[in-house]
């Protein structure tokens, strides 16, 4: 259960993180830390993720994917690109996703775990592509955070959405797609669709149910062409 801390400040140029087998990552200091591979398969993180205060984590253009089975700590800056942060859980805790209010691209659960099979999340999530929870809960009634969505939203067969307080939104400028497999649909909360395209309002500015949609109220907003 080893940690692997990368610890500098303001050096000559970004610090790569490399692609290899780690335990937990804590990344600290004035810096940002850039990964040079993808941290998934055989180099996903068997513990926890902390990105501490001064730091920054960035996927670079090379759109590198993390995945961890630990807790995303973030009190510092994530720098998403186009790439896809998978959740897939451990046998002892339920995970903790502390967001800092830093955006995600592509968010996945993918957690098999019978008993341990929660992301709590704690601060706002903001997922600026897709939403998938192929297994196990996104757990959002502890901390109550908003949730915004600017891609599809996916819930396979055997995943599970705790709503909570804050506000559901699908956001952003382009049309995406809600679907939900499971036999009893999940009550996602409080939603408002709320997107802004102004170019092409009527093709880009809807949300599509691919299945039903349990809410407790619903909300549309936006330009024209919001539906």
């Amino acid at each position: 259960n080893s940690t692997v801390q990368y610890s500098a400040t303001n050096s000559a140029a970004n610090v790569n993180v490399a692609a290899t087998t780690y335990n937990s990552l804590q990344l600290s200091g004035a810096e940002t830390y850039d990964l040079a591979g993808s941290l998934t398969t055989t180099n996903a993180l068997t513990g926890n993720l902390t990105i501490d205060s001064g730091a920054t984590l960035d996927a670079t253009a090379s759109n590198y994917s993390i995945s961890l089975a630990g807790n995303w700590a973030n009190s510092g800056t994530y720098t998403t690109r186009s790439n896809t942060v998978t959740f897939t859980g451990n046998a002892t805790s339920h995970q903790t996703v502390t967001t800092a209010g830093q955006a995600f691209n592509n968010f996945t659960i993918n957690n098999t775990q019978a008993t341990y099979d929660q992301a709590i999340i704690s601060g706002a999530l903001d997922v600026n592509g897709t939403l998938t929870i192929t297994d196990g809960n996104l757990k959002l009634d502890t901390n109550n955070p908003t949730v915004n969505i600017a891609g599809n939203v996916s819930i396979g067969s055997i995943g599970t959405w705790t709503k909570g307080t804050g506000a559901v939104t699908f956001d952003g400028i382009t049309a995406a797609t809600y679907t939900d497999s499971t036999a009893t649909k999940q009550n996602i909360g409080a939603v408002t669709i709320n997107k802004t395209d102004t170019v092409a309002p009527a093709t880009n500015n809807k949300l599509t149910l691919a299945s039903s949609m349990t809410v407790d109220t619903m909300t549309i907003d936006g330009t024209v062409g919001s539906a």
